[in-house]
């Protein structure tokens, strides 16, 4: 089941997939953490880094929040999504034909890698993380 998001968690999600550590903002208010908790679109640790269960009060309460792939993925647009997923290679190539605005809105999230080496066209492939996020089933 799909869950609908706010404009504001969005954001957060979204800010996450940039972060290296992938934490998400500090101040997310107690709803908008149980929501991102119960989708499965972040999940907190306990101060010995074991995972949290979206029902245990130390997650509402507690420190930061770090994204899930599945957070990432909700957190695409859906040129990006179908960057990701339609009409690429074996080897992770995307599509030739994908904007190149694009491709440079993805890399910055960890999710393709670009090269030009032969001067001519930008090529673009999924890094492992980017097949971990494409290769989630869609809500």
């Amino acid at each position: 089941m799909a869950t609908a998001l706010s404009s504001a968690l969005l954001a957060h999600l979204r800010r996450a997939s940039t972060d290296p550590q992938g934490r998400l903002p500090a101040g997310i208010r107690r709803h908008g953490r149980g929501v991102l908790l119960e989708a499965g679109l972040a999940y907190a640790e306990d101060g010995d880094g074991y995972r949290l269960e979206p029902s245990d009060p130390r997650a509402l309460f507690g420190g930061p929040l770090t994204i899930t792939p599945e957070g990432r993925r909700a957190a695409l647009t859906p040129p990006q999504l179908t960057a990701l997923t339609v009409g690429v290679s074996d080897d992770g190539t995307l599509n030739g034909r994908t904007h190149w605005q694009t491709v440079h809105s993805l890399a910055p999230l960890g999710l393709v890698e670009t090269s030009n080496p032969t001067g001519e066209r930008l090529l673009a492939r999924r890094t492992s993380l980017g097949d971990t996020v494409a290769a989630l089933p869609t809500p």
